[in-house]
C-alpha cells in the first residue's frame, strides 16, 4: 500500500521535495536528538544533571554517531518509537554519561515538541508559496477563537 504523498497520481499535489524531507525518518530522528541535546544542555546549565553531561550528549546526538541498523532492530523488538534511538545514543556516550539522556522527560514531551517544530518548518517552507498573502499563516488573518461550540 502506498502513502498518499508517494502516490504516482497524487503525490506531487500533497507534498514537495522540501516538505517530504521535513517528514523523512532521518530528519525526524535528528530532530528528536536535537531536542534531547537541548534538554541536556539546559539541565546541565541549571545544575539538574552534572555539568559535563550536556556537552557529551549534545556532541553525540548526531545521526552519524549512531548505528541506525541497531536502532531498527531494537525498534522491531520493543515496538517503541523513541526508546531504541535513546538506547543507541546512550551507548555512544562516554563514561556512562548517557544515563542522563531523557532525564525527567516523557516520550510525549519529545515527540510533541518535534511535531510542532516539524509544523513550523513546513509552514515556513510553504507559507506564501501556496496561499495568497492575505491568507498567510503569519498574516494573523487565519486566526480564530473558540466561542462555545462555534469558531469565529
Amino acid at each position: 500500500m502506498t502513502h498518499i504523498t508517494e502516490s504516482k497520481f497524487y503525490g506531487q499535489r500533497f507534498t514537495t521535495p522540501e516538505t517530504r524531507l521535513i517528514f523523512a525518518d532521518e530528519t525526524r530522528y535528528q530532530r528528536w536528538l536535537d531536542i534531547e541535546a537541548a534538554l541536556a544542555l539546559v539541565q546541565s546549565e541549571l545544575g539538574v544533571i552534572p555539568s559535563e553531561v550536556g556537552d557529551e550528549i549534545a556532541k553525540k546526538a548526531k545521526l552519524e554517531n549512531l548505528d541506525l541498523e541497531l536502532v531498527k532492530i531494537d525498534l522491531e523488538l520493543t515496538g517503541h518509537s523513541l526508546v531504541p534511538l535513546l538506547r543507541e545514543l546512550q551507548r555512544v556516550c562516554r563514561d556512562g554519561l548517557g544515563e542522563y539522556i531523557h532525564y525527567g522527560a516523557t516520550t510525549q514531551d519529545i515527540q510533541d515538541t518535534a511535531t510542532m517544530l516539524e509544523m513550523l518548518d513546513a509552514f515556513g517552507r510553504v507559507d506564501g508559496r501556496y496561499y495568497p498573502p492575505h491568507l498567510s499563516v503569519r498574516s494573523g488573518h487565519t486566526r480564530f477563537r473558540v466561542s462555545g461550540s462555534r469558531y469565529s
